[in-house]
């Protein structure tokens, strides 16, 4: 029997949602990749005619977690598709009822954080699409999450906006080089990943990243260290002494 899927929620992150990401030079494992940015679904507000979703940027500076209020960014959704705010509108970004061979028309403006690769925006918004060549279902912590997988259209002038893995249901696409709306092209040496995506009812990491290192870490200098501890007597049968009281 299939759960069924909590309309609180609909097809993109609820208040309370985060996204971390990491920013590295080299491929995984990326055991000790400092997190770069996290996004957070801070509250709803009332924009441009729709309810939206606040989502708040964090960006890591010198080790010290900073909200910057200029990169805050904002979603709408309206049954199946999620839209987001670019420049003075809102544009369709997903459409999870959307059926393969389908094709969704985008925008991106110019973010200036990046985890590996950026676009040239000299010009202005960038125009992207992409079709839709299958769809399917992936589990959650027990919740079945909506994947379409897709492929982005090549547009002219380069870069590109791209998509270069699935987009699932609230957590958007879950891989290398992007943000939650996309990456664009233009990558050369460094990239970026998504090691966490955690909401009010499921959870996602990243299996690149060293299980010992939590969704939040920020030291990429800090060792990780492993106490051992002795107990006695050894064996018992009726109790046993451990160290540090």
């Amino acid at each position: 029997i299939r759960r069924f899927r909590d309309c609180r929620y609909g097809p993109f992150a609820p208040i309370g949602a985060s996204w971390y990401y990491s920013s590295v030079s080299i491929g995984p494992p990326w055991i000790a990749a400092e997190l770069g940015v996290y996004f957070l679904v801070e509250k709803d507000t009332f924009m441009l005619g729709v309810e939206a979703r606040v989502i708040g940027c964090y960006v890591n500076l010198e080790n010290q977690i900073l909200r910057i209020d200029s990169l805050t960014k904002y979603v709408a959704t309206i049954g199946d598709k999620v839209y987001y705010k670019v420049e003075d509108e809102f544009v369709l970004l997903y459409d999870f009822g959307a059926l393969p061979g389908d094709t969704i028309h985008s925008k991106v403006e110019d973010f200036v954080i990046s985890i590996g690769c950026g676009s040239d925006f000299s010009q202005g918004v960038i125009d992207f699409s992409y079709i839709v060549d299958s769809v399917g279902t992936l589990f959650f912590d027990g919740e079945e999450l909506r994947v379409l997988f897709v492929q982005s259209i090549s547009q002219s002038p380069d870069p590109d906006w791209v998509f270069w893995e699935p987009i699932v249901e609230r957590i958007g696409p879950m891989g290398w080089g992007g943000l939650w709306w996309g990456r664009g092209e233009n990558c050369i040496f460094e990239a970026g990943y998504l090691r966490c995506y955690i909401d009010p009812e499921i959870s996602w990491r990243s299996s690149d990243f060293s299980e010992s290192l939590p969704c939040d870490y920020i030291s990429a200098n800090s060792e990780v260290q492993t106490h051992t501890f002795a107990i006695h007597p050894n064996p018992a049968s009726t109790h046993i002494a451990l160290p540090l009281g």
